[in-house]
């Protein structure tokens, strides 16, 4: 895929501080959550709404605000999550490691396990 327009745009800003391919994952990212398109190629903002939203949010992706802040959700063990910076951005390592906790309850467990989880983040 040879991206042209916004979308090229974003990942250009986005690189010097991320590199290429973390600046393309974002604007895919960004696509995807905030405008609902995987026509990343062809994403223009169609109206004045889309063009405000546009506006907003590669400011503040340029100024280095993490994008799950900037969109306001973050997926997580294949659920979104609504984030601020009042809480902490699921990380993809503990996703795994709630992953490997599931797939060995699994494996044990009798009943219906019951998991607690205190003290390891905003939760």
């Amino acid at each position: 895929m040879n991206p042209t327009g916004s979308f090229l745009q974003l990942i250009q800003a986005l690189t010097p501080r991320y590199g290429e391919g973390e600046a393309h994952s974002i604007a895919r990212i960004v696509l995807e959550d905030a405008f609902g398109t995987r026509h990343y190629a062809q994403f223009e903002p169609a109206n004045d709404a889309q063009r405000a939203d546009w506006t907003r949010i590669t400011t503040a992706l340029v100024a280095g605000q993490p994008v799950q802040y900037v969109l306001g959700t973050a997926d997580f063990f294949g659920l979104k999550f609504k984030v601020s910076p009042a809480v902490l951005i699921p990380r993809q390592e503990t996703e795994e490691v709630v992953d490997t906790g599931v797939q060995f309850l699994k494996k044990r467990a009798q009943a219906t396990p019951v998991i607690l989880d205190i003290g390891v983040g905003s939760g």
